[in-house]
């Protein structure tokens, strides 16, 4: 199923840094989230679970491929990290109008690539340029490793940097969407939160219209590898965000040991976010 870029920017506005909601205010807020994940984890949780796809019903979803929607509004969403491909794939015809592209911008393995990484007020507003030409929408999301080269001599705070160089502000000047890459934070809830609320403060206050999603994740850090984030943990997460993001990004990379993805790690935090038994 597909939508319109205007189809993307209705729904929820911008919200503002408030006060912890009410409780039906705040399954009011639960019903109107927006999730970026994986076809493998969108099958898993919401395909093999009768009774979260009810929970979820007419959820926007970001969804790599055409599939099964199980009541909730998938949208095709391809995952890139150079400036370059999605301009390949725009033209080649691969992305169409109601489509999305996540432009994740790290420092990792792949990279997005340096210059781009250095130019980045003018990477985000190209790659939203080509997208929007052809009615697509763009999520982007930095990642904090990026300051290694945006301030190498740089030996502090990322985040804290992050803030300092505006880096949230550039990526959602043109953008219809930007996640919050905290999510190796999230089992230090207070540390999270506070990350998430001042990136998207600065994120709206750079385009109010922006959707702002949290960055979630079952993996560990890399600094303590066997220290797993529990179901709870992800829970507690998501909901300590719940009052200034649009949605999260439910990231199930491989088991740091086995390689093996966590599907049921992430079915079961979605479970909780929606008031189910686990």
């Amino acid at each position: 199923m597909r939508f319109s870029r205007g189809a993307f920017l209705t729904g929820l506005g911008a919200m503002a840094l408030s006060p912890a909601l009410g409780a039906g205010q705040a399954g009011a807020v639960v019903s109107r989230k927006r999730w970026i994940m994986s076809d493998e984890t969108f099958e898993y949780c919401i395909g093999g679970d009768s009774q979260l796809a009810a929970a979820m019903q007419d959820t926007i979803c970001y969804v790599q491929g055409e599939g099964q929607s199980y009541g909730l509004r998938r949208i095709n969403s391809n995952i890139r990290r150079n400036l370059n491909e999605i301009e390949n794939m725009v033209s080649s015809g691969q992305v169409v109008a109601g489509e999305n592209m996540v432009f994740a911008i790290e420092n990792g393995t792949p990279q997005t690539p340096v210059e781009q990484q250095l130019n980045l007020a003018y990477t985000c507003r190209r790659a939203a340029e080509v997208l929007h030409s052809v009615g697509a929408t763009l999520i982007t999301a930095p990642a904090a490793g990026i300051i290694e080269n945006l301030d190498p001599s740089y030996d502090g705070n990322h985040f804290k940097r992050m803030q300092e160089l505006r880096v949230y502000a550039k990526c959602v000047r043109h953008a219809d969407g930007m996640d919050i890459q905290a999510q190796q934070l999230e089992q230090h809830v207070n540390r999270y939160a506070d990350i998430v609320e001042r990136a998207a403060a600065q994120a709206r206050n750079e385009n109010p219209t922006v959707k702002v999603f949290g960055g979630l994740t079952t993996n560990s850090l890399q600094s303590t590898p066997d220290d797993y984030p529990t179901a709870a943990e992800i829970y507690r997460a998501a909901r300590a965000v719940r009052a200034v993001v649009d949605g999260y990004w439910m990231n199930v990379p491989p088991n740091r040991q086995t390689g093996i993805r966590n599907t049921e790690k992430a079915r079961k935090a979605l479970r909780l976010f929606y008031g189910l038994e686990i």
